[in-house]
């Protein structure tokens, strides 16, 4: 199904125009800007540094914009508080465009959908006179799965339970976008792939196995055509595809194929497909993997040129090395078994630096391995922080993990891993969150653990501004000499007017252990409470589900 022009999406979204969402980092490894025929593909975040300001959207739903013309010496022009859960940003010619992720008062009256759960929502703000001014605040059916500009076109894709929206604007001029085609598709979404000619949505599906005798998850995969750069979009083909994707890196695409890992819940396993995507109205599979660790639940996958690297979990972390050269015949070539589990993989060369959980999923770890020999994938070393109650933004999204090269903070000489962690303080009236930001040197000897430094507040990002760090917490943030890496030095500070601290916000996953008979359970803590509860399969795939990798 699908509605094009403005006029036309009045009636379906209750609104005439959207705003601008976009940032700085893209589908491609390690978060550069894919480019076909000049037209980069861009991702938004929560933050933005725009000449010399910082634009900010806490989570706690606080907008501030700082000076950072002293790299050393930030200082708060102002702050404005929105209603809503954040979600992102993007700025452009000094305004900004906020994607709230939780529907608000305003969203409820502007929009009425029939069995709609929730309602998404963006937001201008004005910059005038070194004050923000909010402006119109626009609704979206669904809940946001994701957006990219690429080129001047805007798409967001956003999902119900029944439903994947598929909205295409012209973001030439932040302040007076034209919305160009919208297309609706059956089915809920799961996660979206964004090239400069395509996008790819995996929606879920269930199909009946006359096998298993009975109903299943399953993928479809849907091509939509965008290479027209005034931004009409076409529906191409589609095929299903047995299991469903974890997370974003787990879809990739090449200019003539499309390879995706799914977790198939059937045979409580994951599966590598490889689709053929030279005639878009006919997608063909043209080969799938071998079951990748039975009895383990996926977690992180990368793909580099032919090959794969996947991460499953039960009691130990297999690291499993696929080769994609024939894509008729995806098979492992690879294995190796480590404690604990990995979240996000970061190729480096013949290294892979992973960022996950400790031994039985306690505390956050950071691992190198060296893959140079990708029969024999061998772990260089590992380090835990940490214990039940550490937490880390890079365990839940990958841009919490920030490795800076060499010169980019100060003097450096190797690659440095900034890796925020924090833990919930019960000590008190009321549960405060306290973060950690620790320096990790990577080098061919593996991984370094250096010094780190204190903030309030759950640390979301890190960046490196002049040469110097800044740490980004819910409630404010630090600028950091880390000339000296063993000795990090607080420059200055802020905090966001309007924000404080109220908890980490992050869910515990706990240690796991198995039953005899294969059930599974897992310890939890909750409000500094150690327990037990029983999770069943599917309900553990419905959590990592919603989990960003």
């Amino acid at each position: 199904m699908r509605y094009s022009r403005t006029s036309t999406l009045v009636g379906i979204l209750g609104v005439a125009t959207i705003i601008l969402i976009t940032a700085s980092c893209s589908d491609s490894m390690g978060g550069a800007a894919e480019v076909a025929e000049e037209r980069p593909v861009e991702e938004l975040d929560l933050y933005r540094v725009d000449g010399d300001r910082l634009y900010v959207y806490s989570r706690q739903g606080v907008l501030s914009v700082v000076d950072v013309s002293v790299p050393t010496a930030p200082r708060l022009i102002d702050a404005l508080p929105v209603e809503g859960r954040a979600g992102e940003l993007f700025t452009q010619d000094g305004n900004v465009v906020l994607v709230i992720e939780e529907r608000t008062t305003q969203c409820e009256e502007l929009v009425e959908w029939q069995n709609q759960s929730q309602q998404s929502e963006v937001a201008s703000v004005m910059f005038r006179d070194n004050a923000l001014e909010l402006g119109q605040r626009y609704c979206l059916p669904g809940e946001v799965i994701g957006s990219r500009l690429v080129g001047n076109i805007l798409y967001v894709v956003t999902h119900d339970w029944e439903q994947t929206w598929v909205v295409a604007f012209d973001a030439t001029a932040a302040d007076n976008l034209t919305v160009i085609d919208v297309i609706v598709l059956n089915e809920a979404a799961h996660e979206i792939h964004v090239t400069a000619e395509t996008l790819f949505v995996a929606q879920e599906t269930n199909t009946y196995s006359s096998e298993f005798q009975g109903w299943y998850p399953t993928t479809r995969l849907t091509y939509i055509d965008i290479k027209n750069p005034a931004g009409d979009m076409v529906q191409r083909g589609s095929i299903t595809l047995a299991g469903a994707p974890q997370g974003k890196f787990h879809l990739d695409a090449t200019d003539t194929h499309f390879r995706i890992v799914t977790f198939d819940s059937n045979m409580w396993a994951s599966l590598l497909h490889v689709i053929d995507i030279t005639e878009p109205d006919s997608l063909t599979l043209l080969g799938s993997s071998e079951p990748i660790g039975y009895g383990e639940q996926l977690y992180a996958t990368r793909f580099v040129d032919d090959r794969a690297y996947v991460v499953t979990f039960r009691r130990t972390d297999p690291l499993w090395v696929i080769d994609l050269s024939d894509p008729t015949s995806p098979h492992i070539i690879g294995e190796l078994m480590v404690p604990g589990w990995s979240d996000f993989i970061f190729p480096r060369g013949d290294q892979l630096i992973t960022v996950g959980h400790g031994d039985g999923g306690s505390g956050v770890a950071v691992s190198a391995f060296n893959v140079a020999e990708p029969a024999n994938p061998t772990l260089i070393n590992r380090i835990e922080f940490g214990d039940w109650n550490t937490q880390s933004e890079a365990n839940e999204d990958y841009r919490g993990a920030q490795i800076y090269e060499p010169g980019q903070l100060a003097d450096t000489t190797h690659a440095v891993l900034a890796m925020p962690m924090s833990w919930e303080d019960y000590s008190g009236e009321s549960v405060r969150c306290m973060s950690y930001v620790q320096m990790v040197e990577l080098g061919e000897d593996g991984v370094t653990a250096k010094g780190g430094i204190d903030q309030s507040g759950a640390v979301r990002r890190t960046l490196a501004v002049n040469g110097e760090l800044y740490s980004i917490s819910d409630v404010g943030l630090l600028s950091v000499d880390a000339r000296n890496l063993d000795e990090l030095a607080v420059s200055a500070g802020l905090d966001f007017p309007g924000t404080e601290n109220r908890g980490c916000e992050f869910y515990y996953m706990g240690d796991f252990g198995e039953f005899a008979d294969g059930g599974m359970f897992f310890c939890s803590a909750s409000n500094g409470h150690p327990g037990m509860a029983l999770i069943s399969a599917f309900a553990l795939v419905a959590w990592m589900r919603r989990r960003r990798r």
